[in-house]
């Protein structure tokens, strides 16, 4: 199982995205990388946030990496020609993030269930997960307009794991119109 890591670069965004991806070209590795900018992945504080707004801080990317290419973008990055410099290194142990979801007929039911019942590797939803389906008979019909509806399928929770597999089922509930997530949030 490959290992990944979060680096933080110092540089503009496109720059360090420019050469991370020309050194994988380079090096004809198939890039497995991902941009926090790019994805709703939780990689600052709050106050490093205000201080690269007000222009106090330095600008900085965070990256993920699978331990296949961290030394060689090392070797690279820390280059002086490079313009960049990696300010931290840290493995990731694990990823989390929240979900919720309210769906009102049974096909979307069916695609949100697809989705959180076949989690990918070891990816687990925690144990206060709770997920609810209710019938109501007496809002069944066909209307124009309904405030309320004859179905109900809502839930909300966490899902852990490791990476990628964690990344890559949070990627299918954020691109589900009717699961809500919160930022992808790197314990280390």
């Amino acid at each position: 199982m490959t290992s990944f890591y979060e680096l933080v670069i110092s540089g503009s965004f496109l720059y360090v995205k420019g050469v991370i991806t020309g050194i994988c070209i380079g090096a004809e590795k198939e890039p497995y990388v991902i941009f926090n900018k790019e994805h709703k992945i939780e990689s600052e504080t709050m106050g490093e946030m205000l201080k690269e707004l007000i222009g106090l801080s330095e600008v900085i990317v965070h990256v993920i990496l699978p331990e296949t290419l961290v030394d060689l973008i090392k070797v690279k990055l820390n280059h002086k020609s490079a313009n960049v410099k990696i300010k931290s290194s840290k493995l990731i142990s694990s990823a989390e993030f929240e979900f919720d979801f309210e769906a009102y007929t049974e096909k979307h039911k069916n695609e949100i269930k697809e989705i959180l019942d076949k989690p990918h590797g070891n990816v687990i939803l925690s144990d206060d997960t709770e997920i609810n389906e209710n019938y109501y008979n007496d809002s069944k019909g066909v209307e124009v307009y309904t405030p309320a509806h004859n179905y109900e399928y809502t839930g909300e929770g966490k899902a852990n794991g490791s990476f990628p597999d964690i990344f890559e089922l949070f990627k299918k509930c954020d691109d589900h119109p009717l699961i809500n997530v919160e930022k992808l949030h790197l314990i280390f």
